[in-house]
């Protein structure tokens, strides 16, 4: 009705471990096909920050991977699980060309400098189509 469209950052073993509370691949594919964007959240929602580069690799293109062979389409974002990450979790989904990484510091305004520490406006189902207008209209 608004012409909006939404990104949505997915936990891809949920996804294959098809949990009744969570997205299918199906409905992703509907999702991506009208336009809706799809992005990583990790393999398995754990947090990010302190771990080893294997491991962080692992997350990187595990999900990378999935996303690109069920949508085929490949993700450019990450949102860090919990909000949780350090210096080597921006290195590491850096080398595995992401473009960008999103916290949860609430905010809609950015700069190029710090692309992996992007802000963002958190959506929740409660959050009417006029709320989200208010909130992308906030230079914060």
């Amino acid at each position: 009705e608004r012409g909006m469209e939404a990104t949505f950052f997915v936990v891809t073993d949920f996804i294959d471990e098809e949990r009744p509370e969570y997205f299918t691949w199906d409905m992703l594919r509907e999702m991506h096909g009208t336009g809706m964007s799809i992005e990583s959240h990790g393999r398995n929602h754990v947090s990010l920050k302190g771990k080893d580069i294997d491991y962080l690799v692992w997350q990187a293109l595990g999900s990378l991977e999935a996303i690109e062979r069920e949508l085929g389409q490949r993700p450019h974002f990450v949102a860090y699980p919990a909000g949780q990450y350090d210096q080597l979790t921006m290195d590491v989904f850096k080398s595995a060309n992401y473009w960008a990484g999103l916290t949860t510091v609430q905010g809609a305004t950015h700069d190029s400098e710090n692309l992996f520490e992007l802000r963002r406006v958190r959506v929740r189902g409660s959050t009417t189509p006029d709320e989200l207008i208010r909130l992308l209209e906030l230079d914060w």
